[in-house]
């Protein structure tokens, strides 16, 4: 048995997407976390396949292969009912609304898409709800992911409060703070510190921030990554205030924004940490 069975390595969300897409009545599929690739099981009652070598492989190596969501855990109803929603008000939305209702639903919806020309609206809408679902599984498995070969960017939240300073001079600075963000040029001395480090000889001062800062050591030739983070919490009308170091980027939010900030960022597929 493999229980000891230890996987670090990132899982392919295309992977998960494509077990979420094949998903039946008729088959269960898990992932294996060593090849990467899907197993499946059928149900021997509905397909006469009897799979049972299979099943005790896995079983045994309960750790490595992982199932993946099931037809039922996939809601495919809801989503497409969340799809009809989405839409503006309108013959479109009233007639799709009709669709669903009853026996047939899946067909007379599908009839409906066809005749509107909106197939594609709802294929992106499905391919994103897949991904969230993929998402999901991940984490519910303390799985790390990436995605076309490239991993999410993550953030790691910061607990403590900062303030954003302009002091006399840096003399009264504890260097010895966790945090201490200092910015000299000819027009002033700028100082990002935790709120109770906050120097006697501060002449200017704004409280009540909160921050996080990009995980791990980045690249000097990544390219994006605060751009990206800027843009999501920009678009949320987030104001933000940023600083980079040699390891990496820091970003500050006003303390009522955090929240929303955090919300804002993981909505546009930041790893929340």
């Amino acid at each position: 048995m493999d229980d000891d069975y230890n996987f670090s390595k990132r899982v392919p969300l295309e992977a998960v997407i494509s077990g979420i897409e094949m998903a039946s009545d008729t088959f269960t599929y898990f992932l294996d976390l060593e090849t990467m690739e899907q197993v499946s099981v059928a149900d021997y009652s509905m397909t006469g396949i009897d799979d049972s070598e299979t099943i005790k492989r896995i079983e045994v190596n309960s750790k490595r292969f992982l199932r993946l969501p099931t037809q039922h855990e996939i809601h495919g109803y809801r989503i497409m009912e969340n799809f009809v929603h989405s839409l503006e008000d309108g013959e479109e939305k009233r007639a799709l609304m009709r669709a669903i209702v009853g026996r047939g639903a899946f067909r007379h919806f599908k009839d409906a898409l066809l005749r509107y020309g909106i197939r594609q609206r709802w294929f992106d809408f499905q391919a994103a709800a897949y991904r969230d679902l993929a998402i999901r599984w991940c984490k519910d498995h303390d799985l790390l992911y990436m995605e076309n070969g490239v991993a999410p960017i993550e953030i790691h939240v910061l607990n403590e409060s900062f303030s954003v300073c302009k002091v006399e001079d840096y003399s009264k600075v504890d260097l010895d703070s966790p945090f201490c963000f200092i910015g000299k040029t000819d027009e002033e001395n700028s100082l990002v510190c935790l709120t109770e480090d906050v120097p006697e000889n501060t002449y200017g001062r704004d409280d009540g921030w909160r921050g996080f800062r990009v995980a791990g050591v980045l690249d000097f030739s990544l390219i994006g990554i605060l751009s990206k983070l800027s843009t999501a919490l920009a678009e949320n009308r987030i104001g933000i205030f940023a600083v980079s170091t040699y390891n990496t980027d820091y970003i500050f939010t006003k303390e009522e924004d955090f929240g929303a900030a955090l919300a804002a960022l993981s909505e546009a597929g930041i790893e929340i940490i």
